[in-house]
């Protein structure tokens, strides 16, 4: 997002709001600016709409963040829904045909996780299925959670922690490399 769409996003906001006003001040504008400038303009036009409709006071950048987090997670089913779906994929398509049924769930991350944790086979062949229910139900909870805690953070920070994983993923290799050839 450019700044010019960020200023008109905050003159909207400053017109809703009375106490809000920071269009004046460049240190508060060039805060919201690192905050959301990662960001697709689009996302940050519909959560601008979405905090006044939703919200009556100021707005900050966290809570127009979490306006954010909720238009792009939308997609996403309560645990009860997930669970349906679940039920669903176990009756058309049953444990033979495991990678057919995760691969219709792919699109939803926590779903999909939360599927493969406790394995689709295992959930076919279930004889507790209400005691797979709760334990599907804190998994896909804490799935979705991540993915909520992963939208609220700033673009720039994302990219950050996707840079830091990819190091920490050589560096365990390399590790574990190094340890082959201690023991050779």
């Amino acid at each position: 997002m450019d700044k010019k769409q960020l200023i008109e996003g905050l003159t909207v906001l400053e017109s809703v709001y009375d106490n809000f006003r920071i269009l004046n001040d460049d240190k508060t504008m060039l805060v919201w600016y690192k905050i959301f400038k990662e960001d697709d303009p689009k996302l940050f036009e519909m959560a601008v709409e979405t905090y006044i409709a939703t919200n009556e006071f100021k707005p900050t950048p966290a809570g127009v963040r979490k306006c954010m987090e909720k238009l792009a997670t939308n997609h996403n089913l309560n645990g009860a829904e997930a669970w349906g779906k679940v039920m669903e994929l176990i009756k058309k398509y049953g444990w033979y045909r495991a990678d057919e049924a995760l691969k219709e769930v792919k699109h939803d991350k926590p779903l999909h996780k939360a599927v493969q944790a406790l394995g689709f086979r295992e959930l076919c062949t279930s004889e507790n299925l209400m005691a797979d229910r709760a334990h599907f139900l804190k998994i896909y909870e804490q799935y979705m959670k991540r993915e909520s805690d992963k939208v609220m953070l700033p673009g720039r920070v994302q990219n950050d922690l996707k840079q830091l994983q990819k190091v920490n993923q050589v560096t365990k290799l390399l590790s574990e490399k190094f340890e082959m050839g201690k023991t050779s």
